[in-house]
């Protein structure tokens, strides 16, 4: 019994002594490591929430309003075409676990996202794509009381929307050849017109309506911060968060592949004439002009972050062409 007690009271010695050594190494490498090093270490290192289970992360439903927790007020899902909308409302499915709608019945996503088939103004779903807030667009007309809204470069928006519109099939890219022709050309510089009305539209809107602005490239490179923040602001429950640790349940089947391209090859943008890229700088450059003018010098007016995330998304992702950069 007494042998016993030694060897328990050794043991409790050396543990000690491991801890204190412990602490003394850890201060060391603490007087090593600067400030950025020290939180990349401490971030790879914290627990991981325990994420649902794959089932549980695929199953998505309606929505019965008369059992919330979800807040009754209509949503718009808003982006420019060629944002990234679809791959948010899937982002949207996995962590929320609610259909969203559209105002566009895109029939030949029907069968993925069974909200598109459902009114608009119809409560069983939460968040509702939408890109022209003008008159007669879409195929349901919804007022509403806030919205999400994607923010992508616009030289990597109109390359998407070229290639839904010429590639062969849903998700695909447009024919290589076709970047060489007076079609690419017209078709960017008539996009990028409209990317300007489009903001001008939605600014009027969120001057006086509540409206949360979320990059592309965030939402690409930092998935789960920028759905947390998104679904936290808009005070839905975020136990199903955890769903995207599954990076597989990230990716979603409406996100279009890259493009394989040789090194030598030109980026399509840079293909279109130096004259069209001219003429497209100037376009962004008297947008960014207006923006300036027009915006209030407070950092929360709509106008004022708008400037500073587009400026902020064609850093973080730019185009540098002969006449872009």
């Amino acid at each position: 019994m007494k042998g016993r007690s030694v060897i328990i009271v050794a043991i409790a010695v050396s543990f000690t002594c491991l801890l204190l050594m412990a602490g003394k190494y850890g201060q060391h490498l603490r007087d090593q490591m600067d400030s950025n090093d020290l939180l990349m270490m401490m971030d790879s290192v914290k627990p991981i929430e325990n994420a649902p289970s794959y089932e549980v992360c695929s199953k998505v439903g309606f929505m019965d309003r008369r059992s919330p927790p979800f807040p009754f007020r209509s949503v718009a899902l808003a982006s420019y075409p060629g944002s990234g909308n679809t791959w948010l409302r899937h982002l949207f499915h996995v962590t929320t676990g609610v259909w969203t709608g559209s105002v566009y019945n895109a029939q030949e996503i029907f069968d993925d996202y069974p909200g598109e088939a459902r009114d608009c103004n119809d409560h069983s779903v939460y968040g509702i794509k939408i890109h022209w807030r003008d008159a007669g667009t879409g195929n349901c007309y919804i007022n509403f009381d806030q919205s999400v809204i994607i923010l992508r470069n616009p030289y990597h928006s109109m390359l998407s929307e070229y290639n839904r519109r010429k590639g062969p099939a849903l998700m695909t890219h447009a024919s290589a050849s076709l970047f060489d022709s007076q079609d690419w050309n017209e078709f960017f510089l008539r996009l990028l017109k409209n990317y300007v009305h489009f903001w001008k539209v939605w600014a009027e809107f969120c001057e006086r309506s509540h409206c949360t602005m979320y990059s592309y490239y965030s939402l690409k490179t930092n998935t789960y911060d920028t759905m947390k923040s998104m679904i936290t602001d808009l005070q839905l429950p975020t136990d199903r968060l955890g769903c995207l640790r599954n990076k597989t349940l990230i990716v979603g089947k409406f996100k279009r592949p890259k493009r394989k391209q040789q090194e030598t090859e030109a980026i399509p943008q840079c293909k279109l004439t130096v004259e069209v890229q001219r003429q497209a700088k100037q376009i962004i450059d008297k947008f960014f002009s207006d923006l300036e003018s027009s915006s209030s010098k407070d950092p929360k007016s709509f106008t004022f972050q708008l400037r500073e995330f587009i400026h902020k998304e064609m850093t973080l992702d730019p185009v540098c062409c002969t006449a872009l950069c």
